[in-house]
């Protein structure tokens, strides 16, 4: 019935987000495991995984447009915010009512403000009410309901963002003298912290669901690790060791991390899980090239 829907009624873009909601919703479930969604650019095809039962479901319709920017999605998994681009249009925000279970028809689907054609940058409050975004370099806040904005930051050039789980505080990477590094930002004061100068460059920083630490990639001189940081105590550590890993996000209990991990040049690149200590890493996915922007649901 879906794929129905989807052909004719959707722009390709929206269809393969719906598509990858729908993965989501007929993979096999059980407790404590869920269900990790993900792509691939290369290879045109979407993919998700039960962690649990270690069984991944293929779906190729629509497959010759994927999401050009990740997806952001509220604290319960009801609503997510992506970046598409409709037919013969500009890139836009859209958001997306994923609730009850079963696929929205193409009205639940809003796109946000003309001038957020330009936001590359963008993260959805836990609550689903509002939307930081960058905009010029500067990080701004914009509520959904009311489309009022207010600008929280402007210093340097303000790249990927997280909001904390009580909403609070933004995690976020800022390049300044040509140096990235990722810093803390409280909304209410408006007053930024350094997370630990560690490394050479700091990019993809994302907040655990307690909001106690923050994973992230360090770029050091030969490889790029996940890293993860207590924001309480300033401890940090190494969840990869070696080669080229991106895109980390937790997993909704926050004791694990997915991930995007190079296998070889010629083997490309696959999605794979550790817990946030670096121990029992092992690959969901297969090896190929192309896979990009996971992310793990209850």
């Amino acid at each position: 019935m879906f794929r129905t829907l989807l052909r004719t009624t959707l722009p390709l873009t929206a269809a393969l987000l719906l598509l990858t909601c729908a993965a989501m919703l007929l993979a096999p479930r059980l407790p404590g495991g869920g269900t990790i969604i993900y792509g691939s650019t290369v290879l045109e095809q979407r993919y998700a995984h039960d962690v649990a039962l270690r069984v991944t479901i293929h779906h190729p319709e629509n497959s010759s447009v994927l999401p050009t920017r990740p997806t952001s999605w509220a604290s319960d998994y009801n609503t997510v915010l992506f970046r598409a681009t409709p037919q013969l249009l500009a890139p836009q925000l859209w958001l997306m009512d994923v609730s009850g279970g079963v696929l929205p028809p193409y009205t639940a689907i809003q796109p946000l403000a003309a001038h957020l054609t330009d936001a590359v940058f963008y993260a959805l409050s836990p609550d689903g009410a509002q939307i930081a975004y960058v905009r010029n370099n500067a990080i701004w806040i914009r509520s959904i309901e009311t489309g009022e904005e207010w600008l929280a930051h402007s210093l340097g050039q303000n790249l990927e963002m997280d909001w904390s789980p009580d909403g609070k505080t933004l995690l976020f990477r800022s390049r300044r003298q040509m140096h990235d590094e990722v810093y803390l930002l409280d909304l209410d004061t408006r007053r930024e912290s350094l997370i630990n100068t560690h490394s050479i460059a700091k990019f993809s920083p994302t907040f655990s669901p307690n909001g106690r630490y923050a994973a992230y990639v360090a770029n050091g001189v030969t490889a790029d690790d996940i890293y993860v940081t207590d924001l309480t105590t300033g401890d940090y550590w190494p969840v990869t060791n070696g080669g080229f890993n991106y895109q980390p996000q937790w997993s909704p209990d926050g004791t694990q991390l997915v991930f995007v991990m190079p296998r070889s040049r010629s083997q490309g690149n696959t999605i794979a899980i550790a817990d946030m200590y670096g121990e029992r890493i092992r690959h969901v996915s297969t090896r190929g090239p192309g896979y990009n922007y996971p992310v793990w649901l209850p």
